[in-house]
């Protein structure tokens, strides 16, 4: 029931004391907020390497506790090293691959609609081999109005040169697909490579990537943009110049063709003329098949 003071003055003041101790406060309470296991992934149980063995969901922290999410062999998890002499895939980011997947569903089936969730349901197997991966997808699920066989052809209809399409053998309505690009994860960086475009060295066409911006610019301008609100597209108008109205047609291509011409994927024959020259279909679906003909032409 005694006190005894304090036998020289404060070292900082006590407003900024308190301050700082209710900061640590805070930060301890967010520390303890974190999960204490992994996140479940919607590639579990779906996701294997070039030998058949599994690749299970985990996560750690990065710098600022930035959560990262991977699959992972399980030997991996327990401490073994990667040492395999076949180039097996042990171990990948997981938002990269189901990105990448999702992409590939929407090219595939021509909806815009499915999201990462939707790959529990849409895709049974994923295959990751030394130099392609191969996928079985559940075609009653992608393209529910389509007939087993209808579906097939759809989908071929929508794939790359160099990539196949096949009914699977394990259940009625799957079908297998085999892609000339092998899935990995190279010091920290998710590379997607393998066909002979992806082969090649990645350049980025200024002109290309100049024209793609100006498209999107000039239609929001013009209140015509894909982006823009549906009021405002009551009062759209229509680029002034028939080139400007070639131009434009580029924001209207679908977003993995975008995507390709922002990151350099496209062969360097694809240039901004030739895009100017062909008539665009109006189909996501069918831009594919487009962008392949432009290629071998």
């Amino acid at each position: 029931d005694q006190s005894f003071p304090g036998e020289h003055t404060a070292i900082v003041p006590r407003e900024t004391f308190d301050a700082v101790a209710a900061l640590m406060t805070s930060r301890a309470a967010q520390r303890r907020a974190r999960p204490t296991r992994a996140i479940a992934g919607p590639l579990k149980g779906r996701l294997f390497d070039s030998l058949g063995r599994s690749l299970s969901p985990s996560f750690s922290y990065g710098k600022g506790g930035k959560l990262h999410r991977y699959y992972i062999a399980m030997d991996l998890q327990r401490g073994a090293r990667a040492g395999d002499s076949d180039e097996a895939i042990r171990r990948v980011s997981a938002p990269a691959v189901e990105a990448f997947l999702v992409r590939l569903l929407i090219r595939i089936s021509g909806r815009t609609d499915i999201e990462v969730a939707e790959l529990q349901h849409a895709v049974s197997r994923v295959e990751l081999r030394a130099d392609e991966t191969q996928l079985v997808v559940n075609a009653n699920y992608l393209l529910p109005d389509h007939q087993s066989d209808l579906a097939l052809t759809k989908v071929r209809r929508a794939l790359l040169d160099s990539e196949e399409a096949v009914a699977d053998q394990g259940a009625r309505g799957s079908i297998r697909l085999v892609l000339p690009q092998r899935l990995q994860l190279r010091g920290g960086r998710t590379s997607i490579c393998g066909g002979a475009t992806e082969k090649a060295e990645r350049k980025i066409n200024p002109g290309l990537v100049q024209a793609l911006r100006r498209a999107h610019s000039d239609l929001l301008a013009l209140k015509a943009s894909p982006l823009s609100e549906p009021d405002e597209l009551r009062t759209a108008s229509a680029p002034a110049t028939q080139h400007d109205r070639l131009v434009c047609r580029l924001a209207l291509m679908a977003p993995d063709i975008q995507r390709r011409i922002l990151t350099g994927e496209l062969p360097p024959e694809l240039t901004l003329r030739r895009f100017l020259k062909s008539t665009m279909p109006l189909s996501w679906a069918d831009q594919i098949a487009w962008l392949a003909s432009l290629s071998r032409g």
